[in-house]
């Protein structure tokens, strides 16, 4: 940040006399008089002084060492340092604990957030319209994203806020793998030494101090994805788990699920024919217990393709017989008895879709000696009357799906060239418009669609494929106007499968399952990503040229002016943080791969805080640019919680700046030589207010080239 300005060397004199007053009378001087003293503020001891601990670790240590080593300790927050590895390199990432969180839950909350970063790696990483600007290889990515599911995480440093009077508590725990803890000079009292010490190397340095660089500091290539995790979806992070492998219950053909309730609460329903030809069904809990096992519903070896829908309290279930007959059955108790199946009066060759819409059961299938689609609707479930069918327009040679969500009926298809997922929806099951090939993706063979609203935060609509590649994916998207926005493509981190994949949508989860090699049966349920913003900002040096003791901080700033354009002081991201001397901002996560990188305070030249100005910065740095690489792809990502704007209006800055003392690698030691504007590129515009994301979506993408 511009916290400081450069003096002159009249200052010199002024200098010596501070030595002196120092050593003369050294409590009635204040920092706040020198403002190239700003960061290092003398403070008088006030009684109950919170306080910033740095604690250094030899060794990693994991959510236990740390529970036990601040057990006891009251503290305000919680910032724990590791480390995430990507193929053969390591970057640096910051997790922030507040006060009422549970630690029990920290080891799954990092592997949420290092999920999420890994996945808008991959999908930012690659944006650029230049194809040849590469970070990670999507296999270093897999790799990393799996390795994130089975380790438990470590941590290689912590910070905590809490009170004066608590650090010899800390301090006399002893932890064998502790190697120092201290306070951030931002918070303690200075000694007199390290004082004059300080003032000691300004006066070596002419009291000005200079960044060294030679040529071209600011980097060549920069881009920003600013994010809502609403919009970029799910959290693939659970591990899938083995349903039932028992012999004869193995999934030979076709899976589906629902979400019901039962007298005793919410069931998953899962329907499959086994390897013996039979078809089976079992229920689950939402919270992923209760597993009921496989429980045969029908002793025909020769159904297939079976579906599940709930209807008017009732479960039901449709299967079609090796005569290509549609028949469905259901059950009033739950599951306990079984109407006998009976038929609709259509046939088909491959897998069908029954919903209930509009207090009517609708079925919808592919015609038997063609290609042609039909759907038809009945008030009545047993009385599919010759006049109720309708053939649809489009054609497939595989399953169709059927489904319900923002208050509409949805088809799904594959199309006959191309593996193309296609889908439509309408409000009236006799009238259809057009379809619309899903964002890209691809499958062999027959999807799932459903709807889900997460905790009542707004309606999502989800399709789960299983690619061309066999590899499951998933896309959702919430509706806007007219419109579903729709989220990337998701791996869904299960390896190949032999079927295609299913997800029933519950209140606080999304329940999915699939069949690996040998017919096992494999599920899990996923949370929502918990709601934030943020951003993730590439950059890259073509001919980068820095000094041994030169920084540089990747400055990104919302837009906080009184004016309409931020409609009177929104921003995009939340404003808020600590108060002065320190003005840290609030921040989730942040993650960077530059060289020893750290989160930058938010203090300016005047001693104040910015987030309360009219330029609001969330900005990471490197205290060791001399570090960075020609060759190399740079990020810096922060997510934080939501602002009140729905768009961002930024700007992206690069700073040059210098080590002062030269052996202190934190933000309060890094100080400003000269900056540039990054985005938009300089003198092109003050800041970027009218974004878009069109093809970028879920993200509000800009790039630049200097």
């Amino acid at each position: 940040m511009d916290r400081y300005k450069r003096f002159n060397t009249d200052i010199l004199i002024l200098g010596v006399v501070l030595i002196a007053t120092f050593f003369g009378s050294l409590y009635q001087v204040k920092a706040f008089e020198f403002p190239f003293l700003e960061k290092n503020k003398v403070e008088q001891t006030q009684s109950h002084e919170p306080i910033e601990l740095e604690v250094d670790i030899k060794e990693p240590i994991n959510t236990s060492e740390v529970e036990d080593l601040v057990k006891n300790i009251p503290y305000n927050q919680l910032v724990l340092q590791g480390d995430v590895i990507i193929g053969n390199n390591t970057l640096s990432d910051f997790t922030t604990i507040n006060t009422l969180e549970n630690l029990n839950q920290v080891d799954s909350k990092v592997r949420e957030q290092r999920d999420l970063l890994l996945f808008n790696i991959e999908k930012t990483s690659s944006s650029s319209q230049d194809k040849s600007l590469q970070s990670y290889s999507l296999q270093d990515i897999q790799k990393s994203r799996e390795d994130n599911q089975k380790n438990r995480p470590t941590f290689k440093s912590l910070t905590m806020v809490t009170d004066k009077e608590w650090v010899e508590a800390l301090k006399t725990k002893r932890n064998p793998k502790v190697k120092d803890i201290r306070v951030k000079n931002t918070k303690e009292k200075q000694k007199v030494s390290s004082t004059i010490n300080t003032l000691t190397e300004y006066f070596k340095k002419g009291l000005i101090g200079s960044a060294q660089a030679s040529g071209t500091w600011w980097p060549n290539y920069t881009s920003i994805a600013f994010f809502d995790t609403d919009e970029v979806g799910f959290n693939p992070n659970p591990i899938w788990n083995n349903m039932d492998s028992l012999s004869g219950t193995r999934t030979n053909n076709g899976v589906d699920s629902v979400y019901h309730l039962a007298q005793d609460g919410y069931w998953v329903y899962n329907v499959h024919t086994g390897t013996d030809g039979r078809t089976y069904i079992g229920r689950i809990r939402p919270t992923g217990t209760g597993w009921s096992g496989w429980k045969m519903i029908s002793d025909s070896t020769t159904d297939r393709y079976p579906t599940l829908m709930t209807f008017r309290g009732a479960i039901y279930v449709g299967v079609k017989n090796q005569d290509g007959n549609i028949y469905i059955r259901h059950s009033d108790d739950d599951w306990n008895n079984w109407t006998n199946f009976r038929p609709v009066g259509r046939q088909t060759t491959h897998g069908f879709g029954i919903i209930g819409y509009n207090n009517s059961l609708c079925v919808f299938h592919k015609g038997l000696a063609n290609s042609r689609m039909y759907i038809g609707c009945s008030g009545n479930e047993w009385s599919f009357a010759s006049n109720i069918w309708r053939e649809v327009s489009g054609e497939t040679n595989q399953s169709v799906v059927l489904s319900s969500g923002f208050g509409e009926l949805w088809q799904g298809h594959i199309g006959t060239n191309g593996n193309q997922v296609f889908l439509r929806s309408t409000r009236d099951p006799n009238y259809w418009g057009g379809w619309w090939q899903l964002n890209g993706g691809q499958s062999p063979r027959i999807f799932d669609i459903t709807s889900y609203n997460p905790n009542g935060t707004g309606e999502q609509i989800c399709v789960i494929i299983s690619g061309t590649d066999n590899i499951v994916s998933q896309t959702c998207g919430r509706k806007s106007g007219t419109q579903v926005q729709w989220h990337p493509w998701q791996r869904q981190g299960i390896g190949s499968v032999t079927n295609s994949p299913t997800a029933a949508g519950t209140n606080n989860s999304l329940f999915q399952m699939a069949a690996q090699s040998g017919g096992i049966t494999q599920y899990r349920f996923l949370s929502s990503t918990p709601s934030a913003r943020g951003y993730i900002s590439w950059m890259k040096w073509n001919n980068r040229n820095f000094g041994t003791n030169d920084t540089y901080e990747h400055e990104v700033y919302l837009y906080n002016y009184d004016d309409s354009v931020s409609s009177n002081r929104k921003t995009y991201m939340t404003k808020s943080g600590t108060g002065s001397p320190n003005c840290m901002p609030t921040v989730q996560y942040a993650a960077s791969n530059l060289p020893s990188p750290y989160l930058d305070t938010r203090l300016d030249q005047n001693g104040s805080c910015d987030h309360s100005g009219n330029e609001v910065s969330y900005t990471i740095g490197t205290p060791v640019a001399s570090s960075l690489s020609n060759t190399a792809m740079y990020f810096t990502y922060w997510q934080t919680d939501e602002g009140a704007l729905y768009k961002p209006i930024f700007k992206v800055q690069g700073q040059l700046g210098y080590r002062l003392p030269s052996n202190c690698l934190t933000t309060w030691c890094s100080f400003k030589s000269t900056t540039l504007k990054l985005i938009p590129v300089n003198n092109s515009g003050s800041w970027i207010n009218n974004p878009n994301q069109g093809y970028s979506y879920p993200y509000w993408f800009q790039e630049s080239w200097q």
